[in-house]
């Protein structure tokens, strides 16, 4: 058998398995970088042959997280034909190490307001409240429609848009309301009175256009340079900050549950030793009265 079939087995198997947004961005991923490698090797593909992948993939101009990616992927495909179809495959040379978790930029109230007084557009200005504000993913700020907005200033999210089609949401806990501040609620309703009701309300903004405009507007306002999904960071951090709790948290941000709240935005949190030391020290002299 050679890999190529392995390859056309593994796909049609994922294409049943994953939503179509997912299956098309792991194709793009095969087609594009273990296609033309391994197109005509005969199975089972030998350690000599994973070792020139890996020094395949390492001369390659992409981020070294991208590189592993696509390893894990081969393997998954290799354990795949192991598991399934009872070939002789697997993945027995060294993953790609994980790159270190990535550092997000964090605005504060103060710096968003900066940052939003250089936007010139509207929709933009809607566009990122809502990120900021409601603790959107990008995808599914741009799948809203006139029609997700519902009363008392709630928003409907139950899809998002992503590869120029709008689709399922990243996980069933993603479909929630979500309660907007008063002013970025009636920012929404202007914009859905200029649409049918069914038409997405940023329909004009794109994934390039929408980062030129953010990295342009944060330049003028002299702050540390983000990316889109860190005004969600921002939102989630402001909250915690706030002391909202974890739960209530990962309920408004559509998280299936607090791990990834507690792991990852830990680090942002304030340390909080000498408010712990003082309820102890008051614990202490009651216990002395």
């Amino acid at each position: 058998m050679k890999y190529i079939d392995l390859e056309r087995s593994y796909l049609e198997y994922q294409k049943a398995s994953c939503k179509k947004s997912s299956f098309d961005t792991l194709r793009s991923r095969i087609r594009t970088h273990l296609t033309p490698f391994f197109k005509d090797d005969e199975l089972p593909i030998g350690t000599q042959r994973q070792i020139e992948f890996k020094a395949y993939l390492a001369d390659k101009q992409i981020k070294q997280s991208y590189k592993r990616t696509i390893f894990v992927c081969f393997a998954q495909m290799m354990n795949y034909g192991r598991r399934y179809l009872e070939l002789d495959t697997s993945a027995k040379i060294p993953n790609f190490k994980r790159t270190a978790n990535p550092i997000y930029t964090i605005w504060t109230f103060k710096q968003y307001k900066a940052f939003r007084e250089k936007l010139e557009a509207k929709d933009y200005k809607a566009f990122f409240d809502l990120l900021y504000f409601g603790g959107l993913r990008r995808g599914e700020a741009l799948a809203l429609t006139p029609s997700d907005l519902e009363s008392d200033y709630r928003i409907r999210i139950d899809k998002t848009y992503t590869r120029r089609e709008v689709t399922a949401p990243k996980t069933p806990t993603s479909q929630r309301l979500v309660e907007l501040p008063t002013e970025v609620y009636g920012e929404l309703r202007s914009i859905a009175e200029k649409r049918d009701t069914k038409e997405r309300l940023f329909k004009e903004l794109k994934y390039t256009t929408i980062k030129r405009h953010m990295d342009k507007a944060s330049d003028e306002a002299r702050l540390p340079r983000a990316r889109v999904h860190d005004l969600r960071h921002s939102h989630i951090t402001m909250l915690l900050y706030e002391g909202i709790t974890p739960q209530g948290i990962a309920h408004r941000v559509g998280h299936s549950n607090t791990d990834t709240l507690l792991n990852v935005y830990a680090g942002y949190l304030p340390r909080e030793e000498k408010t712990i030391c003082r309820k102890l020290e008051n614990e202490i002299k009651k216990a002395r009265l």
